[in-house]
């Protein structure tokens, strides 16, 4: 059943854009997920690492609420169409062992 309902809410992304308030919460989250993940200097140091790995620059992390920001209903609509279809899905099932 949540599987079911997982895949419909994907088909719903490919085929109409979300809501501004939805999106809104989106960036939200993903911005205080990011916050809330920096607050060791271990953390920080991640951080920085990785923007210097896939960017080239640990300076663009400076940049990163602008690129969040610069998201739009549209981008979320045309990725779910590219990537959120029954052939790039890999399904995996956990089943408890039996006794």
């Amino acid at each position: 059943a949540g599987e079911k309902l997982l895949y419909e809410e994907l088909q719903k992304l490919s085929e109409e854009p979300i809501t501004a308030s939805e999106l809104r919460k989106a960036k939200n989250i993903c911005q205080a997920a990011f916050v809330r993940g920096v607050t060791t200097m271990a953390s920080k140091a991640e951080a920085l690492g990785s923007a210097a790995l896939y960017f080239g620059d640990y300076r663009k992390l400076r940049e990163l609420k602008q690129h969040y920001d610069a998201v739009t209903s549209n981008d979320i609509q045309r990725v779910a169409q590219k990537y959120f279809h029954s052939q790039n899905r890999t399904v995996v099932t956990l089943l408890p062992e039996p006794d």
